[in-house]
């Protein structure tokens, strides 16, 4: 019915460096049927997610197929992964903003430091002198 390495479903991917993942028969699956039910071998993909997050090894699980004659299960196989998916690379800006803000911190606890150096100089100036009595 099937042979290991058969593309049998597309997943998409969230996150990944490529869209989808194609996900291929684990192993051969060999049945045999009476010639007038070879007709009637229906596929079904279970447990296969609406979508997946990268990053995927090759060969990871991800599902089965069963197929079925008249209702009946005659065999199923395990989908895997056919190739790696690695997680896609944060975009340029998300590292323009970082930098952004972290500088935009840095800026604002040196100008606090200062701030308050400079009132502290000012105090120690104004309790030294007392003016005349």
């Amino acid at each position: 019915l099937v042979r290991a390495g058969d593309e049998l479903e597309t997943v998409p991917v969230e996150r990944g460096v490529t869209d989808s993942i194609v996900a291929i028969a684990d192993r051969d699956l060999k049945v045999t049927l009476p010639k007038n039910e070879i007709d009637q071998v229906q596929t079904v993909v279970q447990e296969l997610p609406a979508s997946l997050t990268a990053p995927i090894d090759k060969g990871q699980l991800l599902g089965k197929v069963v197929f079925t004659v008249n209702d009946k299960k005659v065999g199923e196989v395990p989908l895997v992964a056919a190739e790696d998916v690695k997680r896609a690379p944060k975009p340029w800006w998300f590292w323009v903003g970082l930098v952004f803000v972290l500088w935009l911190v840095g800026a604002l606890i040196t100008w606090d430091i200062r701030r308050r150096r400079r009132r502290m100089r000012l105090k120690r100036v104004t309790f030294r002198y007392r003016g005349p009595r």
